[in-house]
């Protein structure tokens, strides 16, 4: 699965968590989960790939990533069925770390079934739902500064 079909795919899943079942609330003008960013664990080694992720973290607003953003955390899992289970313990647990290290205050969740793994390899990305004009949108990190002012402007800051 190539990275934009990965994307499409990925879009459908989530068309389903946003719309509907996330409505606004009261007040406010967007879902609370309106962006998700797609985050591949296996690039945190490579040092341009995590400074994408940090620097988008960064910019985001504390308030703004506690309400409106949740990620999507994929690895590749070892080739021993019995260890399956514990990588992904680990994995679980440095993100964990990973992310009170550097004051990242949205929650991923672990991707076991890996079925956002082709979208999310080489970095990852951002997705967001705009509600009001029905359109998904989807940028690859590292975000150009266009994009990252687009995205905080959905996000209201």
């Amino acid at each position: 699965m190539n990275r934009r079909n990965g994307i499409l795919t990925t879009a459908a899943c989530l068309a389903g968590l946003s719309a509907g079942v996330f409505a606004p609330p009261a007040g406010e003008d967007r879902p609370p989960c309106a962006c998700w960013v797609l985050i591949d664990f296996d690039s945190f080694s490579c040092g341009l790939c995590l400074d994408a992720l940090l620097d988008f973290c960064r910019a985001l607003p504390v308030r703004v990533q506690e309400k409106h953003v949740r990620g999507i955390l994929t690895y590749r899992p070892g080739t021993t069925e019995g260890r399956i289970g514990i990588q992904a313990g680990i994995v679980r647990k440095k993100w964990d770390g990973f992310r009170k290290a550097n004051d990242i205050r949205f929650p991923a969740f672990l991707d076991e079934s890996r079925y956002f793994a082709g979208c999310a390899r080489n970095g990852g990305g951002v997705l967001l739902f705009d509600e009001r004009n029905r359109v998904l949108k989807s940028f690859f990190f590292p975000l150009k500064k266009s994009q990252l002012e687009e995205v905080l402007a959905f996000l209201g800051h």
